[in-house]
Formats: structure tokens, C-alpha cells, sequence
């Protein structure tokens, strides 16, 4: 068998495999190709940090984002983003103003957000006490919140 005539066969037998699953297997195989978008707008200062995810976006996605802010991690041209650690704090690093956070068509308008790491020179994260007053904050019936 010539190479196109084989890599329609295994397209055909893919095929059929596929439609041979019960519905509820397909329907879940197509969520888990799902992708979503999430970011922290710093209104005030017009920078946002995008971040994706798959499946089903919720808050609780935010403790996985981790910021880097090596400077050995850029090369040539590029350009490093660096959290600044508060004064005197040099394991966080709050910022206040607008911000507006967004995970997988959910969002929250905030006041202000915290940064935590666990020593210097370790990335950055959410603080965890944020996104627990977040997911409570957050009126389920339209996942938007004003305020905190």
C-alpha cells in the first residue's frame, strides 16, 4: 500500500472508532479540547497579564499562575515583567487601583491584589486568601463582583 492510501485508511479506521463510542464519550472528549482565556487587568497602569487554561475555567485556577521574573529568563529582545516586593516585605507585593480579573468569562472588579512567594527570588503567585474572599465575593448568578 502506497503511504497516502495507508494514511486514508488510518483516517477511516479513526473514524470509525470514534463514532463507534457512545454519545457521552464524544461529548466529553470534545470538552476536554476545550481552552480558556483568563487575565489581571491593571486598569489604572493599562497592563494586563493574559493567561490560558482547559476545561472549565473557575477562581480557583488563579493558585496555579505562576509569574517569573528572572531576568536570565529573557533573551536578545524580549521583555521581563517584575513584581515589585511591598517595602520591608520582600515575600509579597500588593498593588492597589482598578483591577479587573477575568477567568473564563467570569470577572471581578477589584481594589486590590495581593503577590506571594515563598522566598526571595521565587516566582510569584496569588495570594490564596485573595482568591478565597474572590470565589466568596463573587454573586453566582452573574460571576461578576465590584468592589473587595
Amino acid at each position: 500500500m502506497k503511504g497516502n492510501q495507508k494514511a486514508k485508511w488510518l483516517r477511516l479506521g479513526a473514524l470509525i472508532a470514534l463514532l463507534s463510542l457512545p454519545a457521552g464519550d464524544i461529548e466529553l472528549l470534545a470538552e476536554e479540547e476545550r481552552s480558556w482565556d483568563g487575565a489581571i487587568h491593571f486598569v489604572d497602569a493599562k497592563m494586563i497579564l493574559d493567561f490560558h487554561g482547559y476545561d472549565r475555567g473557575t477562581w480557583k485556577d488563579l493558585r496555579d499562575l505562576r509569574i517569573y521574573s528572572h531576568k536570565s529568563d529573557t533573551a536578545g529582545s524580549k521583555v521581563t515583567f517584575r513584581l515589585v516586593a511591598d517595602a520591608g516585605k520582600p515575600l509579597q507585593a500588593t498593588y492597589q487601583g482598578k483591577i479587573r480579573v477575568e477567568v473564563d468569562g467570569m470577572s471581578a472588579t477589584v481594589q486590590k491584589i495581593r503577590f506571594i512567594r515563598d522566598r526571595q527570588h521565587a516566582s510569584w503567585r496569588v495570594d490564596p486568601a485573595f482568591i478565597e474572599r474572590l470565589e466568596s465575593s463573587v454573586d453566582k448568578r452573574s460571576e461578576h463582583v465590584e468592589g473587595m
